[in-house]
């Protein structure tokens, strides 16, 4: 991990066999992601680079009504 006025970078690796060798995190100055940097095991690199996060915002119940296709069986957990 380096950290500096700007931030920090936290370098994250596997302890054991995995599909990535690491996983590069970096925060702003507010410990905020602002970049994930991706390495797998064939070295290909994934780089995400957020912006305009917003933390926890409101949203609206309807965007989370699951009208299922027709022909489809839903099974109800019951208690």
């Amino acid at each position: 991990m380096s950290s500096g006025a700007a931030g920090c970078v936290v370098e994250l690796k596997p302890k054991g066999d995995d599909n990535f060798k690491k996983v590069v995190i970096h925060l702003g100055g507010a410990l905020g992601v602002e970049r994930v940097v991706i390495t797998d095991t064939f070295d290909n690199v994934t780089e995400l680079d957020l912006k305009n996060v917003e933390l926890n915002p409101a949203v609206d119940d309807k965007e989370f009504v699951f009208t299922p296709p027709t022909g489809v069986s839903v099974i109800r957990e019951t208690n």
